[in-house]
């Protein structure tokens, strides 16, 4: 009788489910929960988020487009290629899309050139791409992904399955006064003359563009002090590279002036990959066409911060 009690009380905990061993003894190795409890998802598992697929190669086609003005008629872009390097996966975050990008010799599309891309192929569109242009804040500009008018902001180091980085041949988007293609071009002409020298790792050629003194990222100096100025600057980074991607010019053939807003990337011999944005001034004339104004910060959106 004690024995058959046992039983039964034991057979309670167990919640009767899992059945009594018919030799009326408890079995110590028989779980105390059901056996449909086991088998049943938990909580964690269920409310856990499906895991994100892999990333994607990403499929469209390389195009070019000739010199335009973007679709709200402000600005006019030169005649720029556009497409994904072949190996590009969706997936990337913005440093490593801007790297696959310069890798392949191009660079990452300004919002107003992907605008301009879009509006030739809507293929374009249908993949949300990173872009040089800065938003708000540490974000960028993000174009696409459900049509060629979808916009949204983000983070730098965010990922998204389908984002891609469409990249585009360097090419400011200007405006000016002067509406005419022609008065565009010559814009075009100095401000790309300005970028290639920035950009050539040779402080000598960006010193051949400036009058003697000039004023220089703020400091009025002599070319001698420039030359010397530059050098210095060189031995510090193992790469630098200013992108000029959205300017405002007043330029004619005698004399002019433009401000660009610009994304200057870089990495110290010693430290980690940095980058700035800001919009910078520059002023030229007689005699020569020189720069009298090179490269004034007028504005800073973004300090050094790593990327």
């Amino acid at each position: 009788m004690r024995k058959t009690l046992e039983t039964i009380v034991w057979c309670s905990m167990a919640l009767v489910a899992v059945g009594c061993d018919k030799s009326d003894k408890p079995a110590g190795d028989v779980p105390i929960r059901a056996k449909s409890v086991e088998q049943a998802p938990t909580a964690a598992a269920s409310s856990a988020a499906p895991e994100p697929p892999p990333p994607v190669a990403v499929k469209i086609r390389p195009g070019a487009v000739a010199a335009s003005w973007t679709p709200d008629g402000k600005r006019w872009v030169k005649a720029f290629t556009y497409s994904v390097p072949e190996g590009a996966v969706a997936g990337a975050s913005w440093a490593d899309a801007l790297k696959t990008c310069r890798s392949a010799g191009l660079d990452l599309c300004s919002e107003q050139q992907w605008q301009i891309a879009c509006g030739k192929d809507s293929v374009v569109g249908q993949s949300p791409s990173w872009t040089i242009t800065p938003a708000s804040g540490d974000t960028w500009v993000v174009r696409g992904g459900s049509g060629c008018s979808a916009s949204e902001e983000a983070a730098g180091d965010s990922v998204s399955p389908a984002r891609i980085g469409l990249c585009c041949e360097r090419a400011a988007a200007i405006s000016s006064v002067k509406r005419s293609d022609a008065w565009m071009k010559t814009a075009q002409t100095y401000i790309g003359i300005v970028e290639d020298a920035l950009n050539s790792k040779s402080p000598q050629r960006v010193v051949n563009l400036l009058a003697d003194p000039a004023k220089l990222f703020k400091t009025r100096m002599t070319n001698d002090e420039a030359l010397r100025d530059l050098r210095s600057d060189a031995e510090k980074y193992a790469e630098w590279n200013y992108r000029l991607f959205s300017c405002d010019a007043e330029v004619d053939t005698q004399h002019g002036s433009f401000e660009c807003d610009t994304v200057e990337t870089r990495t110290p011999k010693a430290g980690a990959r940095e980058l700035s944005v800001f919009r910078m001034r520059f002023e030229y004339g007689p005699p020569n066409l020189k720069y009298s104004v090179f490269a004034d910060p007028v504005r800073i959106t973004r300090k050094w911060v790593p990327y």
